[in-house]
């Protein structure tokens, strides 16, 4: 049981000057990417490159903003993740290129931080949302709350079992991730509206 932490939802950056992508082009199936499934090299080739979209900002950040409810990494972010023993076999790293507005790629590699971890913890009677009006299942999240009895200890990100395009991350690893200075990580607390 996880009590001493708290839980953030992954969400878009509503800081402006971030850059955002908003295109996948040789992704086959973008919706796989919100599934947190181990995506083979035909789901994901090698050598892909992503567009900034041209409406958002021109920052991009070391957690790249994205419409594809996808953990977006940097090659400094994705070291700093991979030596934490608790992500060891949680997240599948899957290498991309970005390429700016004018077409050229940025300097540096850059990952989808596919997490692929889910679990069912969603806290039905205290959050905000519709339910899916044929299935019943849990949609349109407005605020999410988790049952935090249902989340094992060691467990720092994962996506939410009911609706898994939400990753959730762990309070000390946002802390950690923003006190080594990395940049452009948007998280909203459980119980606060999300955008």
């Amino acid at each position: 049981m996880s009590t001493k932490h708290s839980f953030l939802s992954l969400e878009l950056n509503p800081d402006e000057r971030f850059s955002t992508i908003k295109k996948v082009p040789g992704v086959p199936y973008s919706y796989m990417l919100r599934e947190g499934n181990v995506l083979a090299e035909h789901d994901f080739p090698e050598g892909l490159e992503f567009p900034i979209a041209e409406e958002s900002g021109n920052l991009t950040g070391d957690s790249v903003d994205n419409i594809f409810s996808c953990f977006l990494v940097s090659e400094p972010l994705k070291a700093f993740l991979s030596d934490i023993p608790e992500l060891d076999g949680v997240i599948q790293y899957l290498p991309f290129g970005i390429v700016n507005k004018k077409g050229k790629r940025i300097p540096g590699d850059y990952y989808v931080a596919n997490v692929t971890v889910s679990i069912d913890c969603f806290d039905t009677q205290n959050a905000d949302y519709k339910p899916h009006p044929k299935t019943g299942k849990v949609w349109r999240i407005k605020t999410i709350e988790v049952e935090h009895d249902k989340i094992p200890e060691n467990v720092k990100i994962f996506r939410l079992g009911e609706d898994k395009a939400r990753i959730l991350l762990r309070s000390d690893l946002v802390d950690a991730i923003n006190s080594q200075g990395f940049t452009g990580l948007s998280v909203f607390a459980t119980g606060a509206t999300l955008p």
